[in-house]
């Protein structure tokens, strides 16, 4: 179920272990917000124009999403310009600190 289940504790993998409901409590007249995520993704990813081309190194939290604004030409004026669009590589991290470093 989880990529690295060494990094998940507490409640959330008790939530999904017993498929108790996670449930967000609200003092009374206050405004619901999202509820906290426990596990985030993050990637890093190279793509290429062609081979011995043009290299474009990005970082993103949702690598589908991103790819797909790539390959519309929407993902960044540079790849766009240099029709940057073959994903070479990508990564997964779950702390921002360590796709970034």
């Amino acid at each position: 179920m989880f990529c690295h289940p060494e990094l998940v504790s507490g409640s959330f993998q008790d939530h999904f272990i017993s498929k108790k409901p996670l449930y967000l409590h609200l003092a009374p007249n206050s405004t619901p917000t999202m509820p906290k995520r426990f596990y985030h993704n993050y990637w890093v990813y190279i793509l290429a124009s062609k081979p011995r081309g043009i290299l474009y190194i990005g970082f993103t939290g949702g690598i589908d999403d991103r790819m797909e604004r790539h390959m519309r030409n929407e993902g960044s004026k540079f790849t766009a310009k240099y029709n940057v669009k073959q994903l070479v590589y990508f990564e997964e991290f779950q702390y921002v600190w360590d796709a970034i470093a």
